[in-house]
This record gives structure tokens, C-alpha cells and sequence, in this order.
């Protein structure tokens, strides 16, 4: 009869602590994600599951912060990223959106214009092109991607800012370069 009771006291004991061992570490979510039912007053894209963490249904907070399109906007988004933008005046805005805290992007009908203070590629276009080429444009060397006569998208740096400008159709090169040579 001892030997009955110790070895379901042995199983008890092995069945109990595979069950702590499988949950340790289930709770664990990488630095800035937000897990389910935190209120954060940010807006998040959630998932079924997440590659991150063990648990179905995190929330990872959205990068984009958007201002809308009025003049007030613009102030408040340059507000947030601590600098001004200037656009061509062809553009007509339909929101200005901040990504991550350092990047102004202005979307318009048929593409964006991003500014940022940093040295790197802020254009978020990772497609291959068929045609680069170089430009210069007020002393700045302009890295335009295309197809065919299309040019899809405009990258170059100023002083302490990248730009860059997405079409999402394609433009002539004159018409880009336009852009570039007015967007500050």
C-alpha cells in the first residue's frame, strides 16, 4: 500500500510541475507592445498571433499618428516632430500623419511626402525599380526609382533632413523634380 501511494504521490508531483514549467515565461511581450484590454489612448492593429509573444491576441501600438488635413493640423504635426515642412503648392493635402515621432509625411491624391531629421531611407518603398538614376537639384544629388517613363519615387538629403516623395501611379521626371525642388 506504500508503495502505491508513493509512486501516485511521484506522478501527482511530476504532472503538477510540467504544468508550471509549460507556463512560465506565457505572460512575457517585448517592449512596446500593448497586451489585451490595456487602454493606452493609442490606436493598435491587433492580430490573432503574434510572432512576439506566447499570447494570442496582442496588440501591437500603430507607429502612424494622424492630424488630419486643415492648417491646424499641419501646426500640430510639426509640433510633434519638432520641425517645419514645405510643400509645393500642387498639393493638395489630405493628412498629415507623423510615423514613430520623427518622420511628417503629407499624403495627397496619388502619393506622400516625407521629411525627417535623420540620415536614412524614410521612404517605407522597398519594390526593385527598373530604372535609378541621379539628379541634381539645388546642390542636392535626388535618387529617383522608376518604371519605364514613370518615376515612382524621389529620395535625397538636405542639411539634417532626408526626404522623400512616393507617387503611387508614377510621374515624368520633370514633374518630380518639380516637387523635390519645392518641397523644403
Amino acid at each position: 500500500m506504500k508503495k502505491i501511494l508513493a509512486v501516485l504521490l511521484c506522478a501527482t508531483l511530476v504532472f503538477v510541475g510540467s504544468i508550471l514549467l509549460a507556463s512560465c515565461g506565457k505572460e512575457k511581450t517585448a517592449e512596446g507592445l500593448v497586451t489585451e484590454g490595456e487602454d493606452t489612448g493609442k490606436q493598435v492593429i491587433t492580430g490573432e498571433y503574434s510572432e512576439l509573444t506566447d499570447k494570442p491576441d496582442t496588440q501591437i501600438v500603430n507607429p502612424q499618428e494622424e492630424y488630419g488635413a486643415n492648417a491646424d493640423s499641419l501646426e500640430s504635426a510639426q509640433k510633434a516632430v519638432g520641425f517645419e515642412i514645405t510643400v509645393p503648392k500642387s498639393i493638395e493635402a489630405e493628412n498629415y500623419v507623423t510615423i514613430s515621432g520623427y518622420i511628417l509625411e503629407i499624403d495627397f491624391s496619388g502619393g506622400y511626402i516625407r521629411k525627417a531629421k535623420a540620415n536614412e531611407d524614410i521612404s517605407g518603398d522597398y519594390n526593385s525599380y527598373e530604372n535609378t538614376s541621379v539628379k541634381t537639384v539645388n546642390g542636392n544629388e535626388v535618387t529617383l526609382k522608376g518604371n519605364k517613363d514613370a518615376v515612382m519615387l524621389a529620395l535625397w538629403a538636405e542639411g539634417d533632413y532626408t526626404y522623400c516623395i512616393g507617387s503611387n501611379d508614377g510621374i515624368s521626371e520633370a514633374d518630380m523634380l518639380s516637387l523635390v525642388n519645392e518641397t523644403k
